[in-house]
């Protein structure tokens, strides 16, 4: 039988029990006690869970307690098998250097073990902690990194050839003897060439077999002797890979290695932007600020005066477009274009920035309330709006000095003031008004008799 029918044939036999009662014709069960039964009932498993909560939770905190204490004696000896206690074991294979020890350490892992692998590489290898350590990186196969070792090859030597496990290290070495990279010398090989014949043909073993036949298409195409092409000075001058290729069309156009590495352009766009004038640091800040820009449209550009710089904010627009606009002023084309946008020709854009007036929102707002670019300067200087210099206009004052102190006076509102006027006051009376309501005014007129 399962443990849970026999606990459920319990709980109903505990439960006849409790309502069992005591009558005067016998013994009988009295249903009504039941819900005082249930919650006896609930009160005791309520007991009994605190209970065996509170021992689970003994346990866990005590185990808790164990657990962290062996972690703490884990991290104790780990540490000191990587840094405490270290020197005595590793300065038996000549490491001494904390610094080294830990590069060990990571490498070989703890002593014991560690110092004793390191150990054994060093005597097989023949060789220094530095290049066991070298060795090590490059792979965990000893015996055969012993073969390339006693091939007179180093760790650097090894380390493009290792993973080509076609090749023997006397090959490879070779190859490397010949002054073959692991890279380059595979293209040779993988098509049947020996090393010295790949090397007269991959211009002293500087080229793939791809790149070499395609410098000998482009020598013939230049009219270039292959055999008479000295590679090593554009080496030097820090040309690789596909970039040797193109050698022969520099050369066609006239350029040195130093030359043409200072271009960061190809070679027949380098060669007309400097048929054009422009050094090679100038086309890169032309260039920079239009990938697409060409050297005849950057010539006509620099003629009419504009720098690099200038030309970006103009870029988008036709020369004579940003010709003319600058001409009055305007700085870039987005200007240009807000000066149209708010309905300014060029001669009245011209005449507002000549004015002071540089914005073309601020020009649109004084024009629309009839100023000129001249009288609204005078107002704008006096830091009066266009609503507040049409007030004083309409009633006569088109001087700004004249209400000057009216002006200054920020408690004064629009409204207030023309009811003021309105009322017949002059500057003087209104100054003399709000002397006497200082603290009232700018209440919409309101306080004004």
């Amino acid at each position: 039988m399962k443990i849970s029918y026999i606990v459920v044939i319990l709980v109903i036999a505990l439960v006849a029990r409790a309502i069992l009662v005591e009558t005067p014709e016998g013994r009988e069960y009295d249903f009504k006690q039941l819900p005082q039964v249930g919650k006896e009932f609930v009160r005791f498993l309520e007991s009994i869970t605190r209970g065996v909560f509170n021992i689970v939770s003994k346990i866990v905190v005590k185990t808790r307690s164990l657990v962290e204490t062996w972690l703490e004696d884990f991290r104790a000896k780990r540490h000191e098998q990587n840094g405490g206690g270290n020197e005595e074991w590793w300065s038996a294979v000549s490491v001494t250097d904390p610094d080294l020890i830990k590069e060990c350490v990571e490498i070989w892992g703890p002593h014991p073990e560690g110092p004793r692998k390191l150990g054994d590489w060093r005597s097989e290898l023949g060789c220094s902690v530095a290049e066991a350590n070298a060795w090590r990186s490059l792979s965990p196969d000893l015996p055969r990194l012993v073969v390339w070792k006693r091939h007179g090859m180093s760790p650097d030597d090894t380390a493009g050839w290792l993973s080509n496990r076609s090749i023997t290290p006397e090959e490879a070495k070779n190859w490397h003897d010949r002054g073959f990279s692991a890279e380059i010398a595979s293209s040779w090989r993988n098509r049947g060439y020996e090393p010295e014949e790949a090397y007269q043909q991959s211009y002293g073993a500087t080229l793939s077999l791809p790149d070499a036949r395609a410098l000998d298409e482009r020598c013939e195409a230049c009219g270039i002797n292959p055999q008479s092409l000295q590679i090593e000075p554009w080496v030097n001058a820090g040309f690789v890979g596909t970039q040797l290729v193109l050698i022969p069309l520099w050369l066609s156009l006239g350029f040195n290695p130093v030359e043409a590495k200072l271009w960061k352009l190809p070679p027949t766009t380098s060669a007309d932007w400097r048929k054009r004038g422009f050094t090679a640091s100038e086309a890169e800040n032309w260039t920079s600020t239009l990938s697409t820009l060409t050297a005849s449209m950057a010539l006509q550009w620099k003629s009419a005066g504009f720098t690099a710089a200038e030309f970006a904010v103009w870029k988008n627009s036709e020369l004579e477009f940003a010709v003319t606009w600058r001409a009055v002023g305007v700085s870039s084309e987005s200007e240009a274009s807000m000066w149209i946008e708010t309905g300014f020709s060029q001669s009245e854009a011209h005449d507002w920035k000549s004015n002071g007036v540089s914005s073309p929102e601020v020009s649109r707002s004084w024009k629309d309330k009839g100023f000129s670019p001249s009288v609204s300067s005078r107002w704008i200087r006096d830091g009066v709006s266009p609503e507040r210099a049409e007030i004083w206009v309409s009633h006569g004052y088109t001087e700004p000095g004249s209400v000057a102190t009216v002006n200054k006076n920020k408690m004064v509102s629009d409204a207030d003031l023309l009811h003021f006027l309105e009322k017949g006051m002059n500057p003087a009376e209104i100054e003399g008004e709000i002397d006497k309501s200082r603290g009232e005014i700018g209440l919409g007129g309101s306080s004004a008799p």
